[in-house]
């Protein structure tokens, strides 16, 4: 007797050619400034699209036919009428599950042979015994016999290529994705399938192609992810494959994006000066790894003017506050950045020292009782309130119409530790840091161990008096050693941010980190003529107050494949200058400052690894070459040019070819 559970999913095999509102092929809904992604793949991929659908809006267009694409025979077939629906950019495809179906010789599908569809692993060894014998039950129920598995690995394989020349013909990028397992199979079945899969991978591999491999990322979470027949997923399953699904699209559109699987609520809004404030909350994913369930809130300094895209500040407040005691403070900066920024101030929580052992993951901004406690295990991952903070940044970004490269990270205090530590470990997110006396630097030299990024320029004011700054001489002696960018200056006012706003260098107080792009390089300078001397923790001599690379400016005028050209000068130091100079001042002022330029973060123009590769320099002022000379990458394939001479009038400095 066959049940109804049984009758259902023979209904859904057979009628393979009707057409679903899922999906569909036609572009009229298309938006035109988007790529375009065709999905196609048997019922687990019609159970997917959807969430993906949801997930890259915004992104890219996403269809599918509108229909079951059953084996690779039958996308073979079908695939060149299903890319004539327009032009595509991605298309993800597989085919697998009914490769592995049991066929009577009459070419028709043998149901009931070697499965159980209430997924009793207890008879597997009956099913086994049944496909030992041939016997099986077709689709009115009576005995049939087993003839063949549908598809060979010769014919799979054969398949699979025509599959992907059509593809790459219509000019769009293929992404494979391995078969799902099917539990409720017996071992024949579910050794054809992972043979198939093995093949695809191998295929692909030679060819090149991108895979996505959702059999190894489902086959953990199979128990929890997959519906009763064992075979199909259940919607929190569908979701999962749909995010896995959806990052190898964005992988494939070369796009930055990153798929958001939570949704912020947004419980208030509210007038600040000029600008609207929007409040958001939101639950703290265990995937981010926190333990305890609990919620979490930041606010949006939405823009007073809208750009094509606009810039983004994120703030983090100090530990003697929180997001919302901070929060005025921050509109007003924003206020003070230009009507086009929007900011974003998330929230820390403020009693930081009440928390029991367990939940260590609540401190700080980084995490800092978590990573003392498992330094090893944070190495390889984040902790979760980083990963908090960088999803809400990702979060506002894409819902915000923010410039990926004109994201900017502010902190003061305990928020300058966290923006010294997340900031310059991810020169992927952010162009430019601000760090104002910051409590500690321990985050930042514990993530900088294995950065691989140019990190964003940095921009730091401190004091040496300050309690806090206790070990700043290991992040300067960092600075130094890796050649990062960083114009920074100490004074004598502690750990007042305030004074020194009022009272340190102007020069660095004002330093236009804002007007720095992460798609654009940077100089950074070392061993300047103008710099002071640190003078170490509670030191007293020799400068109390002091600065390094505080007057530099710049402006990038070229950046291709064999030429670089950058425009250096000095500020206007009479700008800051509270009493007009003395003719000798005056005539300090029109002396040039000496430094040594390492360029990076170069967009085109490429550096060979290779230390045995020379490039030609060339300096320029005034239209007249000052000198030229040839350079060799270090051995961390960085170009420097030693002692260029920057004025007030710009200085303009040249990389081209290759000298062989």
């Amino acid at each position: 007797m066959v049940t109804c559970k049984k009758k259902l999913w023979i209904l859904l095999l057979l009628l393979v050619n009707l057409p679903l509102t899922l999906g569909g092929s036609a572009s009229d809904s298309d938006n035109p400034a988007l790529p375009r992604v065709l999905l196609i793949g048997d019922s687990i991929s019609m159970g997917y699209t959807d969430d993906v659908r949801e997930m890259l809006k915004g992104i890219a267009n996403v269809h599918r036919p509108p229909l079951n694409c059953m084996y690779s025979a039958y996308v073979a077939e079908n695939i060149e009428k299903w890319l004539a629906k327009g032009k595509w950019d991605v298309v993800h495809f597989n085919a697998g599950i009914w490769d592995c179906h049991f066929l009577d010789k009459n070419g028709e599908i043998v149901f009931g042979v070697g499965e159980d569809s209430v997924s009793d692993p207890s008879k597997y060894k009956q099913q086994v015994n049944k496909i030992l014998t041939g016997v099986g039950r077709d689709a009115t129920g009576h005995p049939s016999k087993v003839d063949r598995i549908r598809t060979s690995f010769e014919e799979y394989e054969k398949n699979l290529a025509i599959i992907l020349d059509a593809i790459i013909a219509a000019g769009a990028r293929p992404v494979f994705a391995t078969t799902t397992m099917v539990p409720r199979w017996n071992s024949t079945q579910r050794a054809h399938l992972l043979r198939l899969n093995e093949i695809a991978i191998d295929l692909m591999t030679r060819r090149q192609v991108q895979v996505n491999d959702l059999y190894t990322y489902s086959l953990p979470n199979l128990e929890e992810w997959q519906a009763e027949d064992r075979a199909h997923f259940t919607p929190l399953g569908y979701k999962h494959l749909a995010k896995q699904v959806s990052e190898e699209v964005l992988k494939a559109l070369n796009s930055e994006a990153k798929i958001l699987d939570w949704k912020p609520v947004q419980t208030s809004q509210e007038t600040i000066g000029s600008r609207e404030v929007a409040r958001y909350e939101h639950e703290c994913l265990k995937r981010w790894g926190y333990v305890q369930p609990h919620n979490e809130f930041f606010y949006v300094m939405k823009p007073n003017r809208s750009l094509a895209k606009n810039p983004l500040v994120v703030f983090l407040h100090s530990a003697g506050g929180n997001a919302a005691s901070e929060l005025e403070g921050n509109v007003n900066r924003v206020e003070g950045y230009g009507e086009e920024f929007v900011g974003l101030l998330l929230n820390s929580p403020l009693a930081l020292d009440e928390y029991p052992e367990e939940m260590v993951d609540y401190d700080w901004w980084w995490g800092a009782k978590a990573i003392e406690k498992h330094p090893a295990q944070y190495l390889q991952k984040m902790t979760p309130i980083e990963n908090r903070l960088l999803e809400t940044v990702e979060w506002v970004i894409q819902n915000y119409n923010i410039d990926r490269n004109r994201v900017y990270l502010r902190g003061i205090s305990m928020g300058g530790s966290g923006a010294l530590g997340i900031g310059l470990a991810h020169g992927d997110i952010f162009a430019a840091l601000q760090a104002e006396v910051f409590a500690g630097v321990e985050h930042a030299m514990y993530r900088l161990q294995d950065n691989t990024f140019d990190p964003p320029y940095l921009s730091m004011i401190f004091s040496h008096l300050d309690p806090w700054s206790k070990g700043a001489e290991q992040l300067l002696e960092k600075i130094s050693t890796e050649q990062l960018g960083a114009s920074y200056a100490w004074d004598i006012y502690g750990h007042d941010h305030r004074a020194h706003h009022q009272h340190a260098n102007q020069f660095v107080v004002n330093f236009p980190w804002l007007s720095i792009r992460r798609d654009q390089a940077y100089p950074v300078f070392m061993n300047a003529s103008s710099d002071d001397t640190y003078p170490g923790h509670m030191g007293k001599e020799p400068d109390q107050k002091g600065q390094k690379n505080a007057f530099f400016r710049w402006s990038v005028l070229e950046d291709t494949a064999d030429r670089f050209v950058i425009e250096l000068r000095l500020a206007n130091q009479l700008r800051f200058m509270r009493d007009y100079p003395s003719s000798e001042e005056l005539s300090q002022l029109q002396v040039p400052i000496t430094a040594d330029v390492t360029l990076r973060r170069l967009q085109h123009f490429k550096v060979l690894d290779n230390l045995n590769t020379s490039y030609l320099w060339v300096i320029e002022r005034e239209g007249s070459m000052q000198s030229s000379g040839q350079i060799s990458p270090n051995d961390k394939g960085l170009l420097t040019v030693e002692n260029v001479k920057i004025g007030l009038t710009p200085t303009r400095l040249m990389i081209t070819e290759i000298v062989n």
